[in-house]
């Protein structure tokens, strides 16, 4: 691991549910190996579900340091400064082994086309979502040179259609490589020279990884606000008199799904539309297109353009949908898993028809019906990559992510 690693955000035992971020409990994790405080794991799920485990030996950590006891390493606190303390003692003198020691070949076509299908949930966002830490995480739970090559085709792709994700995404994985590592990732996966350091930018206090959506998360040029001005004016949701969704579950919508765009936003790729990110099949539900995509007139919507400049026609457009997802849960029977709690790769999930909501809305009452179900078959201790059916992993997965941060956001006010 890079010495001294930096941490985003807190990672504490109280954080554990669905707060602590993936690379961050990464970090602190492997530096607690490292130290001699935790067993490697053997498995492929290398960030640990187990929080007695990772904060057992954090706490023992801080016993040791005479530090005070209380299961949380917050960025450059007390228990974060001394363990990259001592890990620098503990490699002093010693040369350091890269993970990965020769050139990475060129992976496989299967393993290609495998990746090219995985990033397809990225699609409506700007940041790589949990790919960085699933990454970090294939390099170490396998033995490093036999990963590399399908780590680095999945970030030569990722950046191949989103640069500005491709840098994200490298960034954070350079955060728990060491350097010699880090650069024969770099050229197996053609990252530019300009972009092979991290950027420098402000500390962000966002919710974690977001869960992957569909990929190139690029926003039509034709849709962003002409000025300056405008930017608060299409950022700030427009409130619906009468309407019965909150501001707190659609503002949650609103950040994961237009990158901050507002009710300008538009994505080519995903043909999807505003602050929500409507998509076509979301706007026929809605009654704002016919079966054959065309405009129906509805809220005095008769374009594209239309639709992108009406926050109040967003509005209304967002609570018709809702509500016939609901009710398609509802007919579904996935509401009848409310309440069952789990495990989830990474932390507790309960599920709540705010979660299940929220979850349609990125994939569909369909898909959420067939997650629930896999998790059912096996006794609800399956994790998202067991399944037999691999292209179900992506779409397991963001709906996974949904019902854990959605799970204590009210839907209606």
């Amino acid at each position: 691991m890079h010495l001294p690693f930096s941490l985003s955000n807190p990672v504490s035992r109280q954080r554990w549910a669905y707060h602590n971020k993936p690379m961050d409990t990464l970090k602190v994790q492997m530096g607690l190996e490292q130290l001699g405080f935790m067993e490697p794991r053997a498995d492929d799920i290398y960030v640990s579900t187990d929080s007695d485990r990772l904060f057992g030996a954090m706490e023992d950590f801080q016993k040791t340091n005479d530090l005070e006891v209380d299961g949380i390493a917050n960025p450059d606190g007390p228990t974060h400064q001394a363990m990259n303390r001592a890990l620098t003692a503990s490699s002093a003198g010693e040369p350091a082994k890269p993970l990965i020691a020769r050139p990475i070949p060129a992976a496989d076509a299967a393993v290609r086309h495998k990746n090219e299908r995985d990033i397809r949930v990225l699609g409506r966002r700007t940041d790589p979502g949990d790919f960085p830490v699933l990454m970090a995480q294939t390099l170490l739970s396998k033995n490093g040179e036999a990963a590399a090559p399908e780590v680095a085709d999945l970030l030569g792709q990722i950046y191949a259609r989103n640069p500005d994700m491709g840098r994200k995404a490298r960034a954070e994985l350079a955060g728990v490589m060491d350097e010699a590592s880090m650069r024969r990732l770099d050229d197996a996966a053609k990252i530019p020279p300009e972009d092979r350091e991290p950027p420098r930018r402000p500390k962000e206090p966002e919710p974690d990884d977001e869960a992957p959506g569909i990929m190139d998360g690029s926003l039509s040029q034709a849709t962003s606000s002409p000025d300056n001005s405008r930017a608060s004016d299409v950022l700030t949701r427009v409130p619906l008199e009468g309407g019965k969704y909150s501001d707190a579950f659609l503002n949650a919508i609103h950040e994961k799904e237009s990158a901050r765009q507002g009710y300008r936003a538009y994505n080519e790729s995903g043909k999807a539309h505003g602050r929500y990110q409507l998509t076509e099949k979301a706007l026929i539900d809605a009654g704002m297109m016919d079966a054959e995509k065309n405009w129906t007139g509805r809220y005095g919507v008769h374009s594209r353009e239309d639709f992108l400049n009406n926050p109040e026609a967003q509005e209304k457009a967002i609570e018709v949908y809702l509500e016939r997802t609901e009710k398609s849960l509802r007919d579904n029977g996935a509401t009848r898993h409310v309440g069952q709690t789990f495990q989830g790769i990474k932390g507790a999930i309960t599920v709540t028809e705010d979660g299940l909501l929220a979850a349609a809305h990125r994939m569909g009452a369909r898909h959420v019906k067939r997650y629930l179900e896999h998790k059912a078959a096996h006794g609800w201790s399956a994790d998202v990559t067991d399944t037999a059916d691999k292209k179900d992993v992506p779409f397991f997965t963001a709906i996974e992510t949904r019902l854990r941060e959605f799970q204590d956001v009210r839907r209606f006010r």
